[in-house]
């Protein structure tokens, strides 16, 4: 994959070393003038000169000269005379060749010996018979594993000493109706008449303790509307419900559930209907299980409701730490506290902007990022393939930066990303 140049590369007249143009085996569709490839199947690099393609590396032929005009034969010049031959000597007389002598007769050839009968060859011994091998002696018995001694018997348990006779009850506890016994024998207070101690120290906070509800509400209710779950509460008839989300606060308050109606219907009990500020009550089950909830704001029948506490208190988490009533932020490099705000701290971490550019028609788009420096990074990047491409970028401001293209781009063609 290669990276897109959308503008010139101005090499400033230095060397373009170690290079290597484009290989291709066929000419490339849509040339404009001055673009050069190798062609890998004629072996040779071809230049587009507007027209057609050029051979560059072997050069257009320029055109055949003129031929000259051939010279005028000069005049030849006269032979001169030929001298006069001398006369021929007498050849001698050839001497006469003395007689050939005769050749002498050659001796008879004497006749080939006979030659001997081959002898005949030795027949071959036969193979001896292999021996039997043998037979494998049988395996020795093993001996008898000697008997396990038996496990001696265990001792008798001694037996129980009997349990002493319960003294006899001194007297006979006689109660009002400030306590109950049950059937089991537990006792119980009725907390109408005998105060506990949590709604002794509530009160001495300032609180009114209501009995508590099974399960509360987290948004406002249509209360003429049936219902059967609450906050993830399956609703028995007779459950205390804490209504507290209600548009009309009029209606916020304790409602019992009634199972035949399966309706909510406001709480007839004397301490739901005396609700003022500092009325306190407890939820038991639900997305709001464990959490105390009070009267912040009473006027004409209208409550307001803010939790007041959750079971467990509050333990800190990743990132924060509790000191007395101060819950703090734990942060290291990169944050920063401005005034009441915990910010990027700018100088260790780097923010980024990003959007789209292209329109059919601008080369020249300016990004504002106000990133407040031009001690910047500005990537561009095709928009449909994710590809980084190389364009013009001029870090004009400390809040823009200036993107330069060769040819004008399509409609939201690049996404530019300023990191700084």
């Amino acid at each position: 994959m290669a990276r897109k140049f959308l503008t010139p590369i101005n090499l400033s007249q230095l060397e373009l070393q170690n290079a290597a143009i484009q290989n291709l085996a066929t000419a490339p569709s849509s040339p404009v003038t001055g673009q050069i490839y190798f062609d890998t199947t004629l072996g040779y690099l071809r230049t587009w000169n507007g027209t057609a393609w050029l051979n560059a590396s072997i050069g257009a032929n320029g055109a055949q000269g003129t031929q000259g005009i051939q010279g005028v034969q000069g005049t030849q010049g006269i032979q001169g005379t030929q001298g006069i031959q001398g006369v021929q000597g007498t050849q001698g007389t050839q001497g006469t060749q003395g007689t050939q002598g005769t050749q002498g007769i050659q001796g008879l050839t004497g006749s080939q010996g006979t030659q001997g009968t081959q002898g005949i060859q030795g027949i071959t011994g036969s193979q001896g018979t292999q021996g039997i091998q043998g037979i494998t002696g049988a395996q020795g018995t093993q001996g008898i594993q000697g008997v396990q001694g038996t496990q001696g018997t265990q001792g008798t348990q001694g037996v129980q000493g009997l349990q002493g006779i319960q003294g006899t009850n001194a007297g006979i506890l006689s109660t009002d109706s400030s306590l109950n016994i049950n059937g089991s024998g537990v006792l119980s207070v009725n907390t109408s008449v005998i105060a506990t101690k949590a709604y002794v120290d509530a009160t001495a906070e300032g609180l009114s303790v209501l009995e508590s509800v099974r399960t509360d509400t987290n948004t406002n209710l249509n209360l003429a509307s049936t219902l059967t779950t609450l906050n993830g509460v399956t609703l028995a008839n007779n459950d205390r419900v804490l209504v507290k989300n209600q548009t009309t606060a009029t209606q916020n308050g304790i409602y019992i559930y009634n199972s035949t109606s399966s309706l909510l219907v406001a709480s007839t009990n004397a301490e739901d209907t005396n609700l003022k500020e500092g009325s306190f009550v407890f939820v038991e089950e639900g997305t709001n299980a464990a959490q105390g909830w009070v009267i912040t704001a009473y006027s004409g029948g209208a409550s307001t409701w803010t939790q007041f506490s959750a079971a467990g208190e509050y333990t800190a988490g990743n990132g924060i730490t509790i000191s007395g009533g101060a819950i703090s932020a734990n942060y290291g490099s990169g944050l920063t506290v401005s005034g009441s705000q915990l910010v990027v701290d700018t100088s260790k971490v780097v923010e980024k902007y990003t959007t789209l550019i292209g329109d059919g028609s601008s080369t020249s788009y300016t990004v504002t990022h106000n990133l407040g420096t031009q001690s910047a990074i500005a990537i561009v990047y095709d928009a449909s393939t994710n590809a980084e491409v190389v364009t013009d970028v001029a870090y004009s401001t400390s809040n823009t930066v200036t993107i330069g293209f060769a040819v004008a781009p399509s409609s939201n063609a690049y996404r530019v990303v300023v990191h700084a």
